[in-house]
């Protein structure tokens, strides 16, 4: 299935703006054999580069897949391995489709998977009605000097005394 993102003069040729999810998730993913799979959508750069942290073998050159996407799997990812995408002249950056950042937005992203049964603590519990709701959006990197979830934690009161549920 293909999702257009943006509308405008694209046309059919013009496959830099689509978004193909048959290819499967995006970011840092276990494979059923144990590797893992990076993924990502880059389509305005040719060439995409994996940069695995106190890895000497990287960068390593990911692979096209067609329509702006690169691939690169390999066995012996652990948990908690740092990772970036690097494009070229533009840079190094953390996986837009991170699961874990835990030095924070700009730094490099981190391997994790959720428990493959993780049990729910909450099993029971149905939530509130839509009309006792009021969402409040933020942005993490700029929500707090720090930058980082602890920087919002510190912010829970204010936020919940303007009436964020």
């Amino acid at each position: 299935m293909e999702e257009k993102l943006f509308s405008g003069d694209s046309t059919e040729s013009d496959h830099s703006l689509v978004l193909d999810q048959s290819l499967g998730p995006l970011g840092a993913t276990a494979n059923p054999d144990g590797s893992v799979l990076f993924r990502v959508w880059a389509p305005e750069v040719p060439r995409v580069f994996l940069e695995l942290s106190g890895d000497s073998r990287s960068p390593v050159p990911m692979v096209p897949e067609g329509n702006g996407y690169h691939r690169f799997s390999r066995d012996g990812i652990r948990r908690g391995q740092g990772y970036r995408f690097c494009l070229g002249k533009a840079g190094c950056f953390p996986d837009p489709a991170s699961r874990w950042q835990p030095s924070g937005v700009h730094s490099p992203s981190a391997v994790w998977f959720p428990a493959p049964s993780f049990p729910s603590p909450l099993a029971d519990w149905k939530g509130h009605s839509l009309e006792s709701l009021l969402f409040y959006e933020l942005h993490v990197g700029t929500f707090s000097r720090e930058g980082s979830f602890e920087g919002v934690i510190a912010q829970l009161d204010h936020l919940a005394d303007l009436g964020v549920t």
